[in-house]
């Protein structure tokens, strides 16, 4: 049986991922499916893997829904207002943050070592702001065989940082100057970019969903104050600064607010949802005996 909610939450992370510096990773570990997510990537090849199937083609329809149509909305707010946009997605990450740090529990499995290495994950990812190239990027109208193997690896680059909290796959695009030409390809089908680049993201992702496996089953609290440390550490990837009139910033900050408010809701929602599953995992066991 398909989850049907899982359509939203598969929006949610498609339009995260049109943004340079927020990632589909972040959503999902916002939206408390991270470690599903990763789990149904890896149960693709095994003997469960209808189960899997079940789980991800929500998600995927959404992601596909929103990169298709709210990737318009997104650009146009990018354009036409994009420090209140950039603000709002700020708002959202560091409102989810002292969840995150809640549901590991740090006060009692943090080490001195674990506070290092959610440091070191939130310099690593603020670091790539030195990596932005201030020469602008351009559409490729003509592509190579170059052109195209250069798209393939953005797509494996991109997934391996779509599915990592607090990396952008918009922002490899970017880094790697083909952002335009796979936005073009969005807007106007262009199913020999968008194939090209399909494929890298494809193999990224089962590549690197392995790993990130592997990485919460011997270290779980390291992994996921590495993964706060990413996420902590976007926020001066997608930082616009403060600028412009009186209305601009007041718009600015009204934005930050609704995106902590954002947050809150998702926390309560996250909060309601894992009460209300070991609810009925408790009337299960209560039907059995």
């Amino acid at each position: 049986m398909f989850q049907w909610k899982n359509l939203f939450k598969g929006m949610a992370m498609g339009i995260s991922d049109l943004v340079p510096g927020v990632s589909g990773g972040t959503i999902a570990l916002i939206l408390g499916i991270y470690q599903s997510l990763i789990t149904a990537i890896n149960g693709l090849t095994t003997k469960q893997w209808k189960k899997h199937v079940m789980f991800l083609i929500p998600l995927v329809i959404g992601i596909g829904l929103a990169l298709l149509t709210v990737s318009h909305i997104i650009s146009w707010l990018l354009n036409e207002y994009p420090q209140p946009t950039l603000f709002f997605f700020i708002g959202l990450i560091i409102g989810i943050v002292p969840t995150l740090l809640k549901d590991i529990n740090f006060i009692q499995s943090f080490t001195p070592i674990h506070y290092g290495v959610l440091l070191l994950g939130a310099i690593i990812v603020g670091a790539t702001t030195l990596l932005k190239d201030s020469s602008p990027t351009t559409i490729m109208d003509q592509l190579a065989i170059g052109d195209y193997i250069l798209l393939f690896f953005a797509g494996w680059l991109a997934s391996t940082a779509m599915i990592l909290p607090g990396v952008s796959g918009s922002f490899i695009f970017l880094l790697l100057g083909v952002y335009p030409t796979v936005i073009q390809a969005l807007s106007t089908f262009n199913l020999a970019v968008l194939f090209t680049v399909g494929i890298g993201i494809i193999l990224g992702l089962g590549i690197t969903s392995r790993l990130i496996s592997y990485l919460f089953v011997q270290y779980k609290t390291a992994t996921y104050a590495l993964m706060i440390g990413f996420i902590a550490g976007s926020v001066f990837v997608i930082y616009p600064g403060m600028a412009g009139d009186f209305f601009l910033i007041s718009l600015s900050v009204i934005a930050f607010a609704l995106g902590g408010g954002t947050a809150y809701m998702l926390h309560i929602y996250i909060r309601i949802s894992k009460q209300g599953r070991m609810d009925r995992v408790k009337n299960k066991r209560g039907d059995e005996i």
